[in-house]
């Protein structure tokens, strides 16, 4: 922390010596009108480099206000030597003006994009840490965990995915869609229904799915799905999706979920 206030306050020193070295070479330059718009013109591009690379709002403006006060000032007390300038005093205070609210604005346009950025990325690094949690969460209970995205699809090849539905090694599942292993069609509509419902509120940001899901050499398997939504940089949603094959039942020769002997009992 004390070395980011340390190097805030340099930058702060050397954005503002630059600055005051610029007042005082506007100040003290050449009293001939045109030699001094033309000054001003370049000084102006130093303006805004030095201003690209600094965006403390009240720093900026203070500085470059009182720029535009020492070269409009400097320029009108000089103004009866200006004769053969071909812009007037009143003229020049607007150029001025001018550059200094596109100046602002151009800082204060590049500052709020780069705010913007950092934004993005700290909350594309909590989403990242947030996956990661699930997947290990899921990773405990479920056979197989997949990411799927807002089309429902997967996103990386998963071979533990491949070999529950007996793909083979060659075969990738990146770009499958889960459903479509589904044995009943009508459970595939359900499906998407489902996850597109999930997330509608935070109460539904993570639930449970059942689904008879078909290998591709034919065998059915029941399979609870586990699923957690969550939202990628883009702002998109996906989900982690964990399968495990279902193999709770009752004993056979049971309605109830007792065994005879309990019953006899």
């Amino acid at each position: 922390m004390f070395p980011v206030l340390v190097d805030a306050q340099r930058v702060t020193l050397v954005y503002s010596s630059v600055m005051l070295q610029l007042c005082i070479a506007i100040s003290l330059g050449s009293y001939e009108g045109n030699v001094h718009l033309c000054s001003t013109v370049m000084l102006f591009c130093i303006r805004v480099l030095a201003s690209m690379l600094y965006f403390k709002a009240n720093i900026l403006l203070f500085w470059n206000v009182l720029y535009c006060l020492a070269s409009c000032g400097t320029y009108w007390l000089n103004s009866d030597r200006h004769h053969l300038a071909v812009t007037k005093p009143n003229e020049f205070a607007v150029v001025e003006i001018m550059m200094l609210v596109s100046l602002v604005s151009t800082a204060s346009t590049l500052r709020r994009s780069q705010r913007a950025e950092v934004l993005a990325e700290l909350n594309a690094s909590s989403s990242h840490d947030e996956c990661q949690a699930s997947e290990s969460l899921l990773g405990l209970v479920c056979d197989v965990v997949v990411e799927l995205d807002q089309d429902l699809v997967v996103v990386e090849h998963t071979p533990g995915f491949a070999a529950l539905l007996m793909l083979g090694s060659s075969k990738s599942t990146k770009g499958l869609k889960l459903q479509s292993f589904f044995a009943d069609p009508d459970k595939e509509k359900q499906f998407e229904h489902h996850m597109l419902a999930a997330g509608v509120d935070s109460l539904h940001l993570a639930g449970t799915f059942n689904a008879d899901m078909q290998d591709s050499m034919g065998s059915t398997a029941n399979f609870e799905i586990f699923h957690v939504q969550f939202s990628d940089i883009h702002g998109s949603a996906c989900y982690i999706v964990g399968l495990r094959e279902f193999t709770d039942s009752f004993p056979l020769g049971s309605a109830s979920g007792f065994d005879e002997s309990s019953a006899s009992w």
